[in-house]
């Protein structure tokens, strides 16, 4: 992901660095993509200020994200560089607004999740709250088509689902445990279980809805999943099993694509009205790479300091503009 985004970068006509902890591997990589490289580790506070010498924005590709952000964004702030990652992991985003005092005194910005997911769900958010008033309640069910995926994202779902879910509820990030629930979604009936995804995060920093809950679906059987998920977390092995390929329900196929990611959120008010969309998109390292190089020139034109939402920084209405997206209202 980071070399792909260092090519867009560079066809753009931006100065690209690569920066990465395998020396090898950034060497191998720099030689194709003709830029130089710089290696430290991200636990090494000094190494990491070395590496960011003259450096205007940093893109953070390698996950998991609760390993490398924490570093990596405290190193920004001291140099007074931007920065910018792919995180769906809640726990960076907890991290990085944390950090918001100490990102705006020194004129940088921090912007978690500008990977597509998280981009995506905001904009659906956005979109949902514009078709019902006085809403109070998000809840995001997130799907995916799967594929084999690069090593830093297996092992970032595989760190988000072994984890019990959270999501904000009256305003406060709370723990969900690991309880399944039942979902009626365009595709059919399906179980889905919470994740402490940043999603629910970057939606009420960005919306100020104080109850928003995230959760993944799968094909598994209702009865077979309450046996499996729960037993699969515990373990850490919760990707192999969520979430599951998606069979297309045949009366929603004039909705349906045959995009990889399906975002289903639905918004709901006190008097008990509800709003419900779904928003479609390609999945894959292109488009991913692309929001986040967006992300990157935003802050090279006009970089507000503190820490931001994706969205925020992008405005919502931009992810309408990526290609093979859509959104559909129910």
């Amino acid at each position: 992901m980071g070399g792909r985004i260092a090519n867009l970068a560079g066809r753009a006509g931006h100065d690209v660095v690569l920066a990465g902890r395998s020396r090898d591997r950034l060497a191998v990589e720099a030689v194709r993509l003709k830029v130089p490289w710089r290696s430290a580790d991200p636990r090494n506070p000094a190494g990491l200020d070395a590496m960011l010498a003259h450096v205007d924005v940093v893109v953070n590709t390698a996950g998991p994200f609760s390993n490398t952000a924490p570093g990596i964004m405290r190193a920004c702030i001291r140099n007074g560089c931007h920065y910018v990652d792919l995180s769906n992991e809640s726990n960076t985003f907890q991290d990085a607004w944390s950090l918001d005092d100490d990102a705006r005194a020194a004129g940088a910005s921090i912007v978690p999740g500008a990977g597509f997911g998280t981009v995506a769900a905001e904009a659906l958010a956005a979109h949902v709250l514009g078709r019902i008033r006085h809403a109070d309640s998000v809840t995001l069910v997130r799907t995916s088509g799967g594929g084999p995926g690069t090593p830093g994202v297996k092992a970032t779902v595989r760190e988000l689902l072994a984890r019990p879910g959270a999501g904000m509820r009256h305003g406060q990030w709370i723990t969900r445990g690991h309880r399944l629930s039942f979902c009626e979604l365009p595709e059919g009936a399906r179980a889905i279980v919470p994740v402490a995804l940043g999603d629910a995060f970057a939606i009420a920093r960005a919306t100020g809805i104080p109850n928003v809950a995230a959760y993944a679906s799968t094909t598994i059987n209702m009865g077979w999943a309450k046996i499996l998920i729960p037993t699969a977390r515990v373990l850490g092995r919760a990707a192999r099993v969520l979430p599951g390929p998606i069979t297309r329900h045949r009366s929603q196929a004039d909705c349906m694509s045959e995009a990889d990611t399906r975002l289903w959120l639905r918004a709901s008010n006190p008097p008990g009205d509800t709003a419900t969309s779904c928003l479609y998109g390609e999945t894959g390292s292109g488009i991913a790479a692309e929001t986040a190089l967006r992300a990157a020139q935003a802050l090279l034109l006009q970089a507000p300091p503190g820490t931001y939402t994706a969205g925020q920084l992008l405005g919502h209405a931009r992810i309408s503009q990526l290609p093979g997206t859509h959104i559909v209202d129910f």
